[in-house]
């Protein structure tokens, strides 16, 4: 497609994990599960892997596209591409982005997607603005870009819980006193209950969450390389708090979590989140991604996510090609 960056569309589903394997922080909208859930809304997966002048896979991205065949459509590129960091032979300089992305500009022009619209996986940084600016990529600087907090589990589980902030670790030893028991529910009738209580909740608070109908997508597209959990913990019998998870590539993602008065009382959403850690680490997972956390994060929201002593990340604006 250029002299140097090629492009190759991957229809297999045992190649496309054969190559996520290999992905450096994997995050869950690229996976290849997420893609097929999102056909529930109509959208349409498409998956690529990028390869160097020697074949050599630099990076990989899944597309989702709504559109007319003869027409053209909109493509939403969401949170990719994705690096091989094992596979790149030096670190992921400005030159090897724009090679990336100049690529990806032809294909969108080959396959007429005259709408793209882009949330890239690349560090918000003025290095990286540059390479994208040096192809003719701007960035939209008047929306809040995403970012989030990830937790390295290299360490052992007891250097991860002297890790966590005195005061957030204090609140999950009482829950632990309490011999507060977290359970993981298995049943689909349990499961959707707890969708409905989320959903219910998104209503109340008057804030935008995943869909339901998405939700139930997802749980119905898992695997071996990408799949969801779900923690609860009870009082006096009752539902008094849970935590839905995500376990894909080398990353667990901490989706939703809710508690009721009783379960905030309990500080059951220091021992779910506690839980949730140590079945990633238990999974041999590298990372662990708190879900989303920037200038728009309530207060106590990121106070409770800030506790666990992660690394700060934030990504690039959004763009259109």
């Amino acid at each position: 497609m250029n002299n140097e960056f090629k492009v190759k569309e991957i229809t297999d589903y045992a190649e496309w994990v054969n190559l996520w394997k290999h992905v450096a922080f994997a995050n869950l909208m690229q996976s290849w599960e997420y893609g097929e859930a999102k056909r529930i809304q109509k959208w349409k997966p498409f998956r690529f892997v990028i390869l160097d002048q020697h074949d050599k896979p630099q990076s990989m991205f899944q597309v989702l596209y709504k559109g007319l065949p003869l027409i053209g459509g909109v493509v939403r590129i969401n949170r990719g591409p994705v690096y091989f960091q094992d596979f790149i032979d030096e670190p992921l300089a400005d030159k090897i982005i724009s090679k990336i992305f100049k690529t990806i500009k032809i294909l969108a022009k080959q396959r007429r997607w005259w709408y793209v619209s882009f949330s890239p996986e690349l560090a918000d940084s003025i290095n990286n603005k540059s390479a994208l600016e040096s192809i003719g990529i701007k960035q939209n600087t008047k929306q809040i870009p995403y970012g989030s907090i990830r937790l390295s589990l290299n360490s052992t589980v007891d250097d991860l819980f002297m890790g966590l902030k005195s005061k957030w670790r204090n609140l999950l030893r009482k829950a632990q006193k309490l011999e507060l028991e977290v359970v993981e529910v298995f049943n689909k009738e349990d499961i959707d209950l707890i969708i409905d209580i989320y959903i219910k909740f998104q209503e109340e608070n008057n804030f935008k969450g995943i869909q339901k109908k998405l939700l139930v997508s997802m749980f119905g597209n898992q695997s071996e390389s990408t799949k969801y959990k779900v923690y609860k913990t009870l009082f006096e019998n009752k539902l008094s708090g849970f935590v839905i998870m995500a376990y894909h590539g080398d990353t667990a993602t901490y989706l939703i979590g809710w508690t009721s008065y009783e379960g905030r009382k309990q500080n059951a959403n220091y021992i779910l989140l506690w839980n949730a850690i140590c079945q990633a680490k238990e999974l041999s997972l590298k990372w662990f991604d708190i879900g989303g956390v920037n200038k728009n994060t309530p207060k106590g929201i990121r106070h409770f996510k800030e506790g666990i002593q992660g690394d700060e990340y934030m990504l690039s604006n959004n763009i259109k090609l």
